[in-house]
């Protein structure tokens, strides 16, 4: 009975641990160094949103990279 609680007290671990954030750091450069997308806008007006009706957003940027 001990191995089963253990057994699924690491299974339950492994579980929540797996959901936890991830952070990566660019240490070499900042992102808007070595950024080739430029966005039209910065936010996007959106209007109101029923509650279970999709609604459609485009989002506009435009890619300089060759």
């Amino acid at each position: 009975m001990k191995k089963i609680k253990i057994a699924l007290s690491l299974v339950f671990t492994a579980g929540i641990l797996s959901f936890a954030p991830v952070r990566h750091e660019n240490k070499t450069a900042s992102s808007a160094d070595t950024s080739s997308i430029v966005w039209k806008s910065e936010t996007i007006e959106m209007g109101e949103i029923t509650q279970g009706v999709p609604k459609k957003i485009e989002f506009e940027f435009k890619n300089n990279s060759k």
